[in-house]
């Protein structure tokens, strides 16, 4: 199950929309995960810890809301953890395409980005400016 949210700028018109949930896989695989990741980093990663470390995928990988701490905006991401070498944990970082820092994951708690809620905070990709509301309503997908 998954939830599509979107966001208008009021300046440039710019339209952005996030997909968020698992709704999309429901038998977590390294061959669905290279398939999904773009990060060739990550594609190497995920090789190396599936062939030389019996890597196993837990949980079901899911798309979740992150924010850049420099740009101030929204993105959408592959989250997902991979067990090895008996003990250890593999979780992807990414990083704004924009100004390379490091993304971080957005708790999403009571009505935060539902239903009422608005994007307060957050700057539009396209202009850099904090004016992004709400573009349509919240899409329920599985």
């Amino acid at each position: 199950m998954g939830k599509s949210y979107g966001t208008l700028c009021k300046s440039c018109g710019n339209e952005e929309e996030y997909m968020l949930g698992f709704g999309f896989m429901s038998n977590p695989s390294f061959e669905y995960l290279n398939e999904s990741i773009k990060s060739k980093v990550i594609k190497r990663h995920l090789h190396v810890l599936e062939k030389n470390y019996k890597g196993m995928i837990v949980d079901v990988p899911s798309l979740e809301l992150f924010k850049c701490p420099t740009c101030k905006t929204l993105h959408s991401r592959l989250q997902f953890k991979v067990y090895y070498s008996n003990d250890k944990i593999f979780e992807p970082q990414y990083s704004c395409g924009k100004c390379k820092s490091i993304l971080i994951p957005i708790e999403l708690t009571g009505n935060y980005m539902g239903e009422d809620s608005e994007p307060i905070g957050y700057n539009c990709k396209k202009c850099g400016k904090e004016t992004l509301e709400r573009s349509l309503s919240s899409i329920l997908w599985d």
